[in-house]
């Protein structure tokens, strides 16, 4: 099983687009995927068309675990309707939820310890989309993981989140998850633009052995997607396809 942090300390950059096309794309090539949303935002959940009345949600997953309560996780799993994608959702009380997380023995492991459940060894993937910032629940994704995968939008002045996002990297590679993989940069909102055509080379000179070859280009299609609440793989668009490129190169790499 592979775990993949779709993770960047910026906002903007297309993390939860990512994770859920990704996602689709992986399941329509035969792998069976669980999307986690472990962002008090929800963005993703939303995207899913999640029902904001459902109380079975990550962030009360996190509390029953912490407090020894859990019964089924199973009823956490939702499978959306237009996709036809599992995940777990989540909502703003996440956020709250951090301060208890903070004064656990242990807290950079909570996530994995959840994730060793033999439930979820029936699936091939699970990817969590992140919030945009350095705090436990993004130390909590790393330390699950056994890869991540950092979208970085094509401007210059996301490339100083991407150094941070390295840098948090090797600190967790150090001290918690010394197996943790970069799966790879992937560039996201990609245009014809001189800026984005140079922010490209930047990347490809100095980060060339991260770099994906697969690049999410710029277009509408991605807000009608999430308007809609249906992947763009499903609705066939252009950058539908391009994620689908990327689940292809993805499975292509050697196993770490």
């Amino acid at each position: 099983m592979k775990v993949i942090t779709v993770g960047n300390q910026k906002g903007g950059v297309a993390k939860t687009t990512t994770t859920m096309n990704l996602g689709v794309a992986l399941q329509e090539l035969g792998k069976k995927v669980l999307l986690i949303d472990l962002d008090p935002q929800a963005s993703l959940s939303v995207y899913l068309n999640h029902n904001i009345s459902d109380k079975y949600t990550i962030d009360k997953l996190i509390d029953e675990f912490i407090n020894n309560e859990i019964q089924n996780i199973e009823k956490y799993v939702k499978t959306s309707e237009n996709d036809k994608i599992d995940y777990i959702p989540s909502k703003a009380r996440l956020s709250a939820l951090e301060k208890e997380m903070d004064t656990r023995y242990s807290r950079e492991f909570i996530l994995k310890e959840i994730l060793d459940n033999e439930y979820f060894e029936r699936y091939d993937y699970i990817l969590i989309d992140t919030c945009p910032s350095l705090n436990i629940l993004l130390t909590n994704a790393l330390t699950s993981s056994t890869d991540v995968l950092i979208p970085v939008q094509s401007q210059f002045f996301t490339m100083d989140s991407l150094n941070l996002m390295l840098d948090t990297i090797s600190k967790i590679k150090k001290y918690v998850n010394p197996n943790l993989n970069i799966l790879g940069i992937l560039p996201t909102m990609v245009d014809n633009t001189n800026m984005s055509k140079e922010v490209i080379e930047y990347l490809k000179e100095n980060y060339s052995n991260k770099l994906l070859n697969t690049h999410i280009s710029r277009l509408i299609e991605a807000s009608e997607s999430t308007a809609f609440k249906i992947s763009l793989v499903k609705m066939n668009k252009k950058l539908g396809k391009q994620y689908i490129n990327l689940a292809e190169e993805i499975l292509k790499k050697p196993i770490s």
